[in-house]
């Protein structure tokens, strides 16, 4: 079997351990588990999901046209990149830290401070950097699957010859949906528990926010300074055809 299957499986029973341990601490609430559940399983087993997609025909119909656009671009991120298991495996990681057990985002390991930042700047910066490297290998790959003749076409060729720019607004589009999502849970769980944030999973503030986003920047530009030395993937590259 290869490493990254033997990677994002051994993620995924994690992550099975994972849910049912917070889903035991925090009797009466789904957001702890469920929605990390569902979304790191699909991210996981995402390349065998593939494989389970029915290949798209060659009709004309705006349906299959669009079926065939979601089908390259998965196998385009999962399929084609060879390292799309180390790419998205700090997602997963990020949550395994979550484990009432080791629990670094609240308690003891939650005060602790290595330069101003948190422990949990550690999977936000890998989160960053991989996530920065999964774009631009992504687009690299779709730009040679998908024709010029669409939008996304288009889309994807001005991406592949412009990656810092791509992978910044990939970045900050991923950051203020995953801020606002754990603002919003924060919220709702605050409310399931009398205000009292001991009690809950989710932990936020503006300070947090404030770090997170810092060391998103820094595994970004990690991530950049990766690919600028990237003999495979030219970051000015054209896409080939």
């Amino acid at each position: 079997m290869r490493f990254s299957n033997v990677l994002r499986y051994g993620l995924w029973l994690g992550l099975l351990a994972t849910a049912d341990a917070n889903r035991r601490e925090y009797k009466g609430m789904t957001t702890p588990w469920l929605p990390h559940l569902v979304l790191n399983t699909l991210i996981l087993l995402l390349p065998d999901l593939y494989h389970l997609l029915p290949q798209p025909g060659d009709g004309r119909s705006m349906a299959e046209q669009t079926y065939r656009l979601a089908h390259d671009l998965i196998g385009a991120a999962a399929e084609d990149n060879p390292d799309y298991a180390e790419y998205i495996a700090p997602v997963t990681i990020g949550y395994l830290l979550s484990h009432p057990r080791f629990d670094i985002y609240k308690g003891d390991l939650g005060k602790i401070r290595i330069l101003g930042f948190g422990l949990d700047a550690i999977p936000h910066g890998l989160a960053g950097y991989t996530l920065t490297r999964l774009t631009r290998r992504t687009t690299y790959y779709a730009a040679r699957r998908i024709g010029p003749d669409t939008w996304i076409g288009k889309l994807l060729r001005w991406g592949d010859r412009h990656p810092v720019l791509l992978t910044l607004m990939a970045l900050s589009a991923a950051t203020t949906l995953w801020e606002g999502e754990e603002y919003a849970v924060h919220n709702y769980e605050l409310a399931q528990r009398d205000n009292d944030p001991t009690k809950i999973n989710m932990q936020w503030d503006i300070e947090d926010t404030e770090r997170d986003a810092a060391a998103n920047i820094i595994g970004w530009a990690l991530g950049i300074l990766a690919e600028l030395r990237s003999k495979k993937y030219p970051m000015r590259s054209e896409p080939e055809g």
